[in-house]
């Protein structure tokens, strides 16, 4: 099974990802995150920049020192993910599930947290922001 497809998408989100399904058919049938088994998405030190993660269940995600600038994490599970010095850089998190994500060092600067869920002071805290980060109504 390729990483890709353990996204909610029906179609591969990444460039060139091939997740090997028939035409038609939908990757929410698919083994993997999806169906709760224990697989963990482990992608430590990736370059992924303007990848689409959105609706994504990336639960307890190993995503540090990862480049995911200009990602689309939109809606995302990201409960318990390990983002630590991931490059983030006007990544679009809006909606995005936060509960649990280590987010020490990550650099968010124009990142959009709008909207995130269970995004906390302590996380944010421990991230690099600036002044074009767009952070939650209770958090800004």
């Amino acid at each position: 099974m390729s990483w890709a497809s353990l996204l909610w998408d029906d179609k591969p989100s990444l460039p060139g990802a091939d997740t090997g399904a028939k035409k038609g058919s939908s990757s929410r049938s698919r083994k993997g995150l999806l169906s709760g088994t224990s697989a963990i998405l482990n992608l430590e030190g990736g370059f992924m920049p303007r990848s689409d993660w959105s609706k994504g269940r990336l639960v307890s995600a190993r995503f540090a020192r990862t480049n995911l600038t200009k990602a689309n994490l939109t809606e995302a599970i990201l409960r318990d993910a390990d983002l630590r010095f991931a490059i983030m850089r006007e990544a679009d998190l809006r909606g995005a599930d936060m509960f649990g994500a280590i987010l020490e060092g990550a650099d968010l600067r124009g990142a959009d947290l709008t909207g995130a869920l269970n995004l906390t002071k302590a996380q944010i805290d421990s991230a690099i922001i600036d002044e074009t980060t767009k952070l939650p109504a209770d958090l800004a």
